[in-house]
């Protein structure tokens, strides 16, 4: 799957489009920030060490699974496209 990997680390574009200032994704990150600088002066020097190292790590694994979601809705998505194409699927056609 290396041109799969190389589509999802942006080494091939496959669609550059930027996240809408209106969409739920953008609300949502907006409030995550909000919540963050309401917490970083409740928290010690030691406990802010803490929380931006689970903050790397999540932001690693959101990495991991959706480059995971990726590969398996594009293989999907062939063989979808394989199965159209190979006319042996069961698909009604006009003739029948």
């Amino acid at each position: 799957m290396k041109i799969l990997e190389e589509l999802w680390y942006s080494n091939v574009l496959a669609d550059e489009r930027a996240v809408g200032q209106a969409s739920k994704a953008h609300k949502l990150g907006g409030y995550i920030l909000r919540h963050e600088e309401d917490l970083m002066p409740l928290l010690s020097v030691q406990a802010k060490t803490v929380y931006e190292k689970i903050r790397e790590n999540l932001q690693e694994l959101h990495s991991l699974n959706e480059c995971e979601a990726f590969c398996l809705g594009f293989r999907l998505g062939a063989r979808i496209t394989y199965e159209v194409m190979d006319g042996t699927s069961d698909v009604p056609s006009i003739d029948d």
